[in-house]
């Protein structure tokens, strides 16, 4: 961002703040809690998956993904049959 934007944030005096998960792994367990309880409340919603049926729709799904209009995990789902980890490894 700042490579891409650099002057723009510094004339704009923009500030620009993040953090790293890992500095907050002592907290994790209580917020584990606190998140499902949310969700339980409906407080907090989500969307696991957006599922687009049929190889036909890989396209647009991909188009979807680049703009951002996917809910959650995007997905194009080609079939029905599910396939064991084990016979994939054995067929290579």
């Amino acid at each position: 961002l700042y490579m891409k934007h650099g002057m723009a944030i510094i004339s704009l005096r923009a500030k620009i703040q993040g953090f790293i998960v890992l500095d907050y792994i002592k907290e994790w367990s209580n917020a584990k809690k606190d998140l499902a309880r949310w969700v339980l409340e409906g407080k907090i919603r989500y969307q696991k998956e957006d599922i687009r049926d049929g190889l036909e729709n890989a396209p647009s799904a991909l188009v979807d993904l680049f703009h951002g209009n996917n809910n959650g995990k995007l997905i194009v789902k080609v079939g029905e049959q599910q396939v064991k980890r084990k016979e994939i490894v054995s067929r290579l």
